[in-house]
């Protein structure tokens, strides 16, 4: 990275193109599906706030799927990105493919409330996104409920939930209810305090979140700082 006016600015690592014989190949450890975006995250260690780099070359070439390679994962993070406990070679790799699955699908319709959240809460207190993502995401369910509970349909369907298209918020929110029952059943952390977030912050990553969702575009209509501080609330 380089700095130009006080900001930092991607340098090209591999130049236009491939070309000149670097290929980036990735093994992913755990179910994040990263490795499938040409994006980076950058820290400014100063005031612990995150932003996003995207570029095309950062983009790897290839991905391996070896679920071998996740076996020595640590617990908490393999549980935390979508797998239950114990799990064998053969679910490990089937989770490796939804990862890239889900990933796939979060291009095309946007990214949530809860990733917004992610992207303040790990900087600023080490949170691994999975954690905090069990954290937020039953709440920011709920908030989405009253949003855009219309979105939920494929959820609840996946969920074995009823889903009326003109009474959507009672599946929204049933959704919201399993979701937590599920995570709830993993031993992570399930309240912000409990990841060593200070409760004098709320407002500033409310602030800072719903400046995030205008870029990822996921809700439709914007979200109040005050409806997140809300958020965060039942999530302390």
């Amino acid at each position: 990275m380089t700095k130009e006016g006080g900001k930092l600015q991607p340098e090209r690592a591999f130049g236009d193109d491939r070309s000149q014989g670097f290929l980036h190949i990735a093994v992913p450890t755990t179910l994040s599906a990263g490795a499938f975006t040409p994006a980076a995250g950058v820290l400014d260690v100063a005031t612990k706030t995150k932003a996003a780099v995207i570029l095309p070359w950062l983009q790897p070439a290839v991905v391996i799927h070896d679920p071998e390679m996740t076996v020595t994962t640590p617990r908490e993070l393999w549980l935390s990105t979508g797998e239950v406990d114990d799990a064998s070679l053969e679910h490990r790799t089937a989770c490796l493919g939804a990862a890239w699955l889900s990933l796939y699908g979060g291009f095309n319709t946007g990214l949530v409330l809860s990733h917004a959240l992610s992207h303040q809460l790990g900087p600023r207190w080490n949170v691994a996104h999975g954690i905090s993502s069990c954290i937020t995401l039953p709440p920011s369910m709920e908030l989405m409920a009253e949003i855009s509970p219309q979105r939920v349909a494929k959820i609840a369907a996946a969920l074995d939930i009823p889903f009326a298209p003109d009474s959507p918020r009672e599946a929204a929110l049933a959704s919201a209810q399993a979701v937590h029952r599920f995570i709830s059943g993993l031993d992570l952390p399930m309240k912000l305090r409990d990841v060593g977030v200070e409760r004098d912050e709320l407002t500033s990553i409310a602030d800072a979140t719903r400046i995030g969702l205008e870029i990822f575009d996921a809700t439709d209509r914007p979200v109040t700082t005050e409806e997140i501080v809300g958020l965060l609330e039942r999530c302390y």
